[in-house]
């Protein structure tokens, strides 16, 4: 399809000239959502296989405009149903999930069973192979309408009748010629659907060597428990000042991530309250960047310590162009979720050129004596060290990882944070400074919080969840954020030295999963995790050296290409092998009644920051790189 309004999903081939698409696109909004129109000046019928009016006179706002378009072989296709076990669908007994296939393949499995009268498979994967699920019967009244998932209807099953109050959803995506063209300039925007129910059982990969994950249905996603998707953080190229335009490759990553959230848009946080103008080492030099997000990101702000948010930096949940930390209207909506304070489980480094040596900041005698060096943000500037104490100076020209590195008023130690639960009178003082911080955002708006983002100690998050939601016996007095009670667990999970299996990062990582599960369980209100750090620290494994000091490995990144992973037995393909394995256990990850454990994940997009190797996804000149399009991929088949 060039700019499609229709397709013929039995054809299996690209349809040039079936539509022009006027460059007009009307925005509707209903229930606060924004939906975009599409205007049909032209269509070609014979290239179509059916045509359901629809145009800017006469078309209905309610009205799908596929929402029933009749295919090849007496199947007819109900655009964004999806059915599936107590929603509609009743499973075929001779076999409900069958695999990954195209959708011909998918119909022919129908076809070649007595019992079965429908298919649901994923409407981003039309020309290409996905899932596929058979039915034995469907009542449309009881499936979901407005998903990303079509339902397939034999003529020969009773055909349900179209939805009347969905909204119209964006064209399929345009075949791909021969030979594949160089990554296109964005397409229109795509809806954000009110509710996006998974897909009726996981993704199953192709081949044999992968894991293959037992189907089970997740419940669906809605306003009160959205899927966040893929994020970005760190240097984005490509976005032009005040996000207006776009290059071709980053426009390409947004197109892909947004698939994966059910808001329809790529998350983005930066461990502030806004976007802000950041500075970042990219290729060994010093650079200073500005956020620039288009309308296709949903901002996620933190707050940072563990003191009380300042009111006035925090922005109304759900506006669009807010001011950013420059004072200048940013283009894309600000979340309503406010993520917790940043690893107060592990006292942490001061960042830059005393990383993993500065462990605390001076205190009073060293700053009164004069002995508290201070460290540098960039790796590259001249090696220092901290003091005998190991203290340094982080607050004046470099910044600590987390917020267990720093001192807290009213409570009695140094660094109290990591310790905090030993110390009735430190909790005493987090808890209160963080219900005043949920009561200034539930009155902007904002409708869920995350625990603290913690650094590798689960049992911390759980702690502080029993605290701020009353939990006592199994059962909690506050359940939402209007009384401080955070629904979403925050981790951050790194590996080492760039052997995930041999210095034991695959396991930890499930180890966390796990421990979110079980938190998930006894807690059903907790909705799930938010992963928005993850990557490859450049150091030997945290048993062997929990100060982490880089290039401390057996894989330095100075001595790698690109200071980056380098190919071995255990990761073939450098670091996209690490993307892609993490998303076996993410995609794996489930509660025992089907709930998804991850809701929301981010890799860590920067160069050597916080002694890391280079993760970024976008090489110098803007082009997206290997671990990028691994990022794509592997974000994809989560999702699926």
């Amino acid at each position: 399809l060039k700019s499609a309004a229709c397709y013929n999903a039995s054809m299996r081939s690209a349809i040039d000239e079936g539509a022009e698409m006027d460059p007009l696109m009307e925005e509707q909004h209903t229930q606060g959502s924004r939906r975009p129109g599409w205007v049909l000046p032209s269509l070609g019928l014979a290239a179509c296989g059916a045509v359901l009016a629809y145009n800017r006179s006469g078309g209905s706002p309610g009205t799908s405009l596929r929402a029933s378009i009749s295919l090849a072989e007496d199947w007819s296709e109900h655009t964004g149903m999806n059915c599936y076990e107590s929603h509609g669908g009743v499973k075929d007994p001779q076999g409900w999930s069958v695999g990954a296939m195209t959708v011909e393949e998918c119909k022919a499995q129908c076809q070649a069973s007595s019992s079965c009268s429908a298919v649901v498979v994923s409407s981003l994967h039309l020309l290409d192979k996905g899932p596929c699920w058979r039915l034995k019967s469907i009542d449309s009244a009881a499936c979901l309408t407005g998903q990303p998932y079509n339902t397939l209807l034999l003529a020969s099953a009773p055909a349900p009748q179209a939805p009347q109050d969905s909204a119209p959803p964006a064209p399929p995506a345009p075949a791909p010629a021969q030979p594949v063209p160089a990554p296109q300039p964005a397409p229109a925007p795509q809806p954000a659907p009110e509710k996006v129910a998974p897909a009726p059982g996981p993704f199953v990969p192709e081949s044999p060597q992968e894991k293959v994950y037992p189907a089970s249905p997740a419940p669906p996603a809605t306003p009160d428990d959205p899927n966040w998707g893929c994020g970005l953080l760190g240097p984005l190229p490509g976005i032009s000042e005040g996000g207006h335009k776009t290059t071709a490759p980053i426009q390409r990553m947004i197109n892909e991530l947004k698939k994966t959230s059910s808001l329809g848009k790529v998350s983005y946080w930066n461990w502030n309250l806004a976007p802000m103008t950041d500075a970042a080492e990219v290729s060994g030099k010093k650079t200073v960047f500005k956020e620039e997000l288009t309308p296709d990101f949903i901002f996620m702000p933190e707050q940072w310590g563990a003191n009380v948010v300042v009111d006035k930096y925090v922005r109304e949940a759900g506006a669009t162009n807010f001011l950013d930390s420059n004072g200048q209207p940013c283009p894309a909506e600000m979340a309503n979720i406010l993520l917790g304070t940043n690893e107060p489980d592990i006292k942490g480094s001061c960042m830059g050129n005393m990383f993993g040596k500065c462990g605390e900041p001076c205190d009073d005698a060293s700053v009164a004596s004069g002995d508290c060096p201070a460290a540098k943000l960039f790796p590259t500037d001249p090696p220092a060290l901290p003091n005998s104490k190991g203290q340094c100076n982080c607050w004046q020209f470099s910044h600590a990882t987390g917020a267990g590195f720093w001192p807290l008023e009213g409570c009695g130690a140094h660094q109290p944070l990591p310790e905090m639960w030993k110390d009735p009178g430190c909790v005493g003082t987090v808890m209160k400074n963080w219900k005043e911080t949920a009561a200034i955002a539930t009155a902007k708006g904002y409708k869920f919080l995350s625990t603290p983002l913690v650094a590798e100690n689960l049992d911390f998050a759980k702690q502080f969840i029993e605290h701020a939601c009353g939990c006592s016996g199994g059962s909690c007095s506050c359940q939402d954020a209007s009384c401080g009670c955070p629904v979403y667990v925050g981790f951050h999970f790194y590996a080492y030295d760039c052997q995930p299996d041999a210095a034991g990062g695959y396991e930890t990582l499930q180890k966390r999963l796990d421990a979110v599960k079980a938190i998930m369980e006894q807690y059903p209100f907790v909705k799930g995790a938010i992963i928005n750090e993850v990557g490859m620290l450049n150091c030997a494994s945290e048993d062997l050296n929990p100060i982490c000091v880089p290039d401390s490995g057996k894989y330095p990144a100075s001595k790698t290409k690109d200071h980056s992973c380098p190919v071995t037995d255990e990761l073939p393909n450098g670091m996209a092998t690490f993307i892609e394995k993490i998303f076996d256990h993410i995609i794996a990850a489930r509660t025992k009644d089907g709930r998804e454990v991850v809701k929301a994940f981010s890799w860590f997009n920067q160069d050597r920051a916080g002694g890391t190797y280079n993760l970024r996804l976008f090489d110098d000149d803007g082009s997206i790189n290997q671990a990028g399009e691994a990022y794509m991929t592997s974000c994809q088949r989560w999702r699926r």
